[in-house]
């Protein structure tokens, strides 16, 4: 990208030139862009110091968003990056809502989230794009992604532990009251297209062995598609895996 710091244009648009946006603060011209249009100019926001390509008609009217801004209980920000509210809205819930539980006032002090006092949010988790990066590749997300009865559990990897992190937490059957001892959960049945049936723990290393994808596997289980690749997928119960003999079972 080519910022020109010299070009012709009314003061009010010259590197330097501050102007007031209508939720973000203030703002610092710190360039044009050389793209051609004559129209865009790179953007400085003085509270968080983030720089963003605007056309002029846009920081005159003062409606520009700094996606660097803690706007979510005074912690979290947007971020700059691939992740939007419309290609990740279940993401974006979860998110609000594991900044909510751990900084909103409301819930601190409600009764039915005592249990939140002393939880809080790493500082990458902070920044939605970070959050987004990250929780992909936990285990269990591409079941979570399909299946509203999965949820986000902090201290599943590291017992005790009270902060929201890649380190330490993972996706889990919510039926489970938050324990992963239930083999029901993680012990899936495939049938391949020829009828053959196989058992598994872990979905990604099964879709690489039998070369299908992750994607796929869990959506099959989740319901949202009926076969992948004429494969057939389903979660046993707890009945079925009492019934099922250990040494099926691939890891």
């Amino acid at each position: 990208m080519n910022v020109k710091t010299n070009y012709k244009s009314p003061a009010e648009r010259q590197p330097g030139a501050k102007w007031m946006t209508n939720n973000f603060g203030e703002i610092e011209i710190i360039g044009k862009i050389d793209d051609g249009t004559g129209r865009n100019y790179l953007i400085k926001f003085l509270n968080t110091g983030s720089e963003i390509i605007a056309s002029g008609s846009r920081f005159r009217t003062g409606d520009i968003k700094d996606n660097m801004a803690k706007t979510v209980c005074g912690k979290g920000c947007f971020g700059i990056g691939p992740y939007s509210g419309k290609t990740h809205d279940k993401e974006l819930k979860l998110w609000h809502n594991i900044i909510s539980r751990c900084y909103k006032k409301e819930y601190k002090e409600s009764d039915s989230q005592k249990c939140y006092k002393d939880i809080t949010v790493c500082d990458d988790w902070l920044n939605f794009q970070n959050f987004c990066n990250d929780i992909e590749t936990l285990k269990n997300y591409d079941v979570w992604k399909y299946d509203s009865s999965f949820g986000i559990e902090k201290d599943g990897v590291i017992e005790g532990n009270k902060i929201y992190c890649k380190e330490a937490c993972q996706f889990i059957y919510c039926g489970d009251n938050t324990t992963l001892s239930n083999k029901a959960v993680s012990i899936y049945q495939g049938v391949s297209p020829t009828n053959e049936i196989f058992y598994f723990r872990n979905q990604r290393i099964f879709a690489e062995n039998y070369n299908l994808t992750r994607k796929g596997v869990s959506a099959v289980i989740s319901g949202t598609q009926s076969t992948h690749r004429d494969w057939k997928f389903k979660r046993l119960s707890k009945e079925e895996i009492d019934l099922l003999n250990p040494e099926l079972i691939q890891d």
